[in-house]
């Protein structure tokens, strides 16, 4: 069982296409895995029961209010702490670590008003971080996602 996933995070890593918005667009690389685990994970409302769960969602709040609200009311920094907080496990499924730490510094600039929202070069990183929170997930629930999905990549 091992192995399979140890296979899908290979495969993510030769696989990786250029971040561009594609989960939000339904086209992320792990999309059906995401989707799986968003639904065994995350409540319909209120925090998830897990830390998986927990970091799934608030990234996931991060990049919806990004595209749906432009950062309108501020960065949304008290869902930032959840995916800080597990950064060195992002960062090893990431297949450039450092685009999260560029993440980090576009935010900053938003946060402190010094980018615009429009031109935020944080959407080029996303799809990486996404990439890297699903698989570090996928390590740790491996109960919830059948390997037969992994199979069909």
């Amino acid at each position: 069982m091992k192995d399979k996933i140890e296979q899908a995070i290979d495969m993510m890593v030769e696989q990786t296409p250029e971040p561009s918005m594609l989960y939000w667009g339904d086209g992320g690389q792990f999309e059906k895995e995401y989707h799986k685990l968003w639904n065994e994970l995350v409540p319909d409302e209120g925090e998830a029961e897990t830390s998986e769960g927990e970091l799934l969602r608030a990234f996931a709040r991060i990049m919806y209010d990004r595209y749906n609200n432009g950062f309108g009311n501020g960065p949304p920094t008290d869902w930032w702490d959840t995916v800080i907080a597990k950064e060195d496990e992002i960062k090893k499924n990431m297949v450039d670590p450092a685009r999260f730490d560029k993440f980090v510094r576009a935010f900053e600039r938003i946060e402190y008003g010094e980018d615009y929202v429009d031109e935020w070069e944080g959407d080029y990183f996303a799809d990486d971080i996404m990439d890297g929170i699903i698989a570090y997930i996928m390590q740790t629930q491996v109960g919830i996602l059948a390997l037969g999905d992994w199979d069909e990549r």
